[in-house]
């Protein structure tokens, strides 16, 4: 049961979780309760209600001016000829101002947000409102305003996307990618941007791409077709290639090539274009293989490694282990 003190006040982050939509049933009881309880519960919602649609519409027009918020307040909750709330309750919910409006800004802001991402183990091709083909590796995510293309053609990645961008000279396309940001104006190129490796690897087959680091965006590093830019994280460098990998793509062209490569290099390839996590015994990760793959299945694949280097390849669950006698 609810005491005659939790009848009188409530506190003011259930109000503000009930306006937004966000309590539960037994915190919007609690809050119906407690604003049917008495005619003064009943001003003091409905005052603070007010409030809260004010600073919402503030929030829509994102120009919140707190001062004139603070104004409004004062004119919401203590009304002409009527009672003056307590001191203490005009402090709490004065300090809540603040709350509500972020709330309430952030709200807007957040409903505005696009997140478009792909599974744990398949690959997604989506189009953009500009028209713009984005296909996303496995375990990947872009997020974007929902006026994109209108304003601006800004983006963020995380993990793996392969862009094929519509050519606007007027709105240049922007991929960020935690500390990198990526600027085109029509091109195709690849962004790896884990959150999880050191290196945000961007490789282009087609147009011109700007890489630079967020916190210097004037020192670009202009990147075109068959080039490759890699900004280290660690030690803050961008660092330009003047050849692009073929197995840099593969996730997305199933064209993978290898020359004299060791076995690490080549299964870190494989699991990120099957999506199949794969552990290899130190007996075999040394080995090297000379081999070409095109379009072919991750069976395939794994039959002509086990005939080529005598490995032994079993399947546990949802990973594979690779081992062997060694190479010679």
């Amino acid at each position: 049961a609810m005491s005659n003190n939790e009848q009188h006040i409530v506190p003011i982050e259930l109000l503000t979780k009930f306006l937004a939509g966000e309590a539960n049933a037994e915190e919007q009881m609690l809050v119906k309760k407690w604003k049917d309880h008495s005619d003064e519960n009943l001003k003091e919602f409905n005052a603070i209600q007010k409030l809260w649609n004010q600073t919402e519409t503030a929030a829509r027009k994102e120009t919140i001016d707190i001062n004139a918020e603070w104004d409004r307040m004062l004119d919401a909750i203590t009304p002409a000829k009527t009672r003056t709330l307590p001191i203490m309750r005009i402090v709490q919910i004065a300090a809540a101002i603040i709350i509500i409006t972020g709330l309430a800004f952030l709200g807007i802001k957040q409903s505005q947000i696009q997140t478009l991402k792909s599974t744990f183990a398949k690959t997604e091709t989506i189009e953009l409102p500009d028209g713009t083909i984005v296909s996303l590796n496995a375990k990947s995510k872009i997020s974007y305003p929902k006026d994109f293309g209108i304003a601006s053609r800004e983006l963020t990645l995380k993990g793996e996307a392969f862009f094929e961008v519509t050519k606007n000279k007027e709105l240049p396309f922007i991929v960020n990618a935690h500390e990198a940001k990526i600027e085109v104006v029509g091109t195709r190129f690849n962004v790896r941007a884990y959150k999880k490796q050191t290196q945000i690897k961007v490789t282009v087959t087609q147009g011109t791409v700007k890489l630079s680091e967020k916190k210097q965006p004037t020192k670009k590093t202009i990147l075109t077709a068959g080039e490759t830019g890699t900004y280290d994280r660690q030690v803050k460098a961008i660092k330009k290639k003047p050849v692009a990998d073929k197995n840099d793509i593969s996730w997305k062209t199933l064209e993978m090539h290898f020359s004299n490569s060791p076995l690490t290099e080549v299964i870190a390839v494989i699991q990120n274009t099957y999506h199949m996590e794969i552990i290899i015994s130190d007996s075999v990760k040394d080995c090297t293989i000379t081999v070409d793959f095109q379009n072919q299945d991750l069976a395939s694949v794994l039959k002509v490694l086990k005939s080529t280097l005598d490995l032994t390849i079993r399947k546990d669950g949802d990973k594979l282990y690779i081992s062997g006698a060694g190479c010679r």
